[in-house]
């Protein structure tokens, strides 16, 4: 879908129009309720097709899940599973990708949102590893009510613990479920595969007690 507008009656010119926002949002009944499969709020963007042409807006997309858990005493370990998705191409309206894990890293005892110190975590090891300008989206299963105001830069990623880390102007936070959908849609699939990931991860988890 475009929008268009005339500059001026008597001008032929016509003149793309860029809203304000953009929302792209897809849903799944689950109890006889509606609840979001995917949401993606893009800001000052000309509008596209469908999730296809919105992941392929960003030159690089990452999926992210922590799964946490108690274990003996007080252990509380978070597990942090991050995939990347490289878009090979788009063919008739689909998309053509290739995943791979990024890394799987461990949190222990954490004081703060683990979602989100995860996130700011995988900002860092990115900024490090790619380009200044690049577009990223980070795609992530939590906090769906945050995340337009973090994407606007209205709302720091960890307030309580590091209230000026805000959000850097080429990433873009994405809501998807892990719940449903996982093999229909691309950023529902992502999560699914963090998911397992992490729950796969923590068999492997030994804990070495000190005598």
């Amino acid at each position: 879908m475009d929008l268009i507008g005339v500059e001026h009656p008597l001008l032929p010119k016509v003149t793309f129009i860029k809203p304000t926002y953009v929302e792209y949002v897809a849903y799944y009944e689950k109890e006889k309720k509606l609840k979001i499969l995917y949401r993606c709020m893009m800001l000052n963007s000309f509008p596209v097709g469908n999730i296809h042409w919105v992941l392929d807006k960003w030159s690089h997309v990452f999926a992210i899940d922590t799964n946490t858990r108690q274990l003996e005493g007080n252990l509380k370990v978070s597990i942090v599973s991050v995939i990347k998705a490289t878009i090979i191409g788009i063919e008739r309206g689909q998309g053509v990708y290739k995943f791979e894990t990024y890394y799987i890293e461990p949190y222990v005892n954490l004081t703060c949102n683990p979602e989100f110190f995860a996130i700011t975590k995988l900002i860092s090891k990115i900024m490090k590893e790619l380009p200044v300008k690049a577009s990223v989206g980070i795609i992530t299963d939590c906090e769906l009510g945050l995340i337009d105001e973090i994407n606007a830069k209205k709302r720091s990623l960890l307030p309580n613990f590091f209230p000026g880390l805000y959000l850097p102007d080429n990433f873009h936070l994405m809501y998807a479920s892990a719940e449903a959908a996982r093999d229909t849609f691309i950023p529902n699939k992502m999560m699914a595969l963090c998911e397992s990931t992490a729950s796969e991860a923590f068999k492997n988890i030994h804990i070495n007690r000190k005598e």
